[in-house]
């Protein structure tokens, strides 16, 4: 492959255009086409011509017989990611999986086997453990001692919700599709625990369920030495907060997970510091992933890849063990 990697774009929705924008910002990285349902052509047609795409595809099978495709990026709803990725790979193209990865461990694994079987990359979209801001709290978690406790929350109502209460069930609220805050916004607090403490040695779930699925619930998880207690929330809103204690200091951020827009770091000695190394905002923030996909594919980093898989297939079984307190 030459420096030049096309992004086939699969799905027309919200998080399109973000990635969209955001391949503006890494070189050699060109979105090539897009593939949606006839019922998507508008939007798919008004994103042509804002992105300069190549095509627009309602037949998968014929976007993935275009050999100027080299990666397949799978934007679709939750229960679709894993047919989707799995006949990407099968046929030669490298894959990015929107978040939640797939609905189970089983599947992440049966994914990434498949990707080794045909010796193409799979990749889970999870922005924010690229972050400059998310690194830096890994580079400097030390200064702040043995870590006791973390607390962290992401409650922002949905406007999907209100459609919800009334018996409307989109996919976001649908259980069938994948959706619930877990699967949503919790996905994103749990990726940034594992990045950092790796994977938990308990995890419960307690959820708010409503019409058999949970709008919102908090995750606790055990270490060997500290706590874990991690709110998501899409049927009421809170201020965010991120809280890392430990027994020489902590880190501190108004910011969600998901955007971690800044922290600061105060010791017990009062010496306190605040980053801000994000310089991405909201729709480019995808920019840091995709840069970081596009060094592996082009210089086959195998140990980097390989620590992005350890870590989805990590987050997917914690995901599977808090899902169990919503459908048993």
């Amino acid at each position: 492959m030459n420096s030049r990697i096309n992004v086939a774009i699969l799905g027309a929705g919200t998080i399109a255009p973000d990635f969209l924008l955001s391949s503006t910002f890494v070189d050699d990285v060109i979105p090539y086409c897009i593939f949606g349902q006839e019922a998507d052509l508008p939007v798919m047609e008004k994103l042509k011509q804002e992105y300069s795409l190549e095509k627009i595809y309602t037949n998968y099978d014929e976007l993935l017989n275009d050999d100027h495709v080299d990666v397949v990026y799978v934007a679709l709803p939750n229960s679709l990611h894993y047919g989707f990725a799995k006949k990407a790979m099968e046929k030669g193209k490298h894959v990015i999986v929107e978040k939640p990865f797939c609905s189970s461990e089983k599947e992440a694994e049966e994914l990434f086997e498949i990707a080794e079987e045909n010796n193409r990359f799979l990749f889970e979209a999870i922005p924010n453990i690229h972050f400059p801001n998310y690194k830096e709290i890994r580079n400097m978690i030390d200064k702040i001692g043995d870590i006791k406790i973390v607390e962290l929350n992401v409650s922002k109502y949905s406007r999907r919700y209100d459609d919800f209460k009334t018996g409307v069930i989109l996919p976001a609220f649908d259980p069938k599709k994948g959706g619930g805050s877990l699967m949503d916004m919790g996905v994103y607090n749990i990726h940034f625990l594992v990045g950092l403490f790796g994977k938990p040695d308990k995890v419960e779930y307690y959820p708010n369920i409503e019409r058999n699925i949970d709008t919102s619930g908090i995750l606790f998880l055990k270490y060997p030495s500290f706590c874990v207690s991690a709110i998501a929330a899409k049927d009421c809103s809170a201020p965010s907060c991120i809280n890392i204690q430990g027994d020489k200091g902590y880190i501190h951020s108004d910011s969600t997970t998901h955007l971690l827009q800044g922290f600061e770091i105060k010791t017990n000695e009062g010496e306190r510091q605040h980053f801000d190394l994000n310089e991405r905002v909201l729709h480019e923030r995808l920019a840091y992933e995709i840069k970081e996909f596009a060094d592996i594919i082009r210089n086959t980093q195998t140990a980097e890849y390989m620590k992005l898989k350890k870590q989805t297939l990590n987050v997917m079984n914690v995901i599977d063990q808090a899902k169990e307190r919503v459908y048993g």
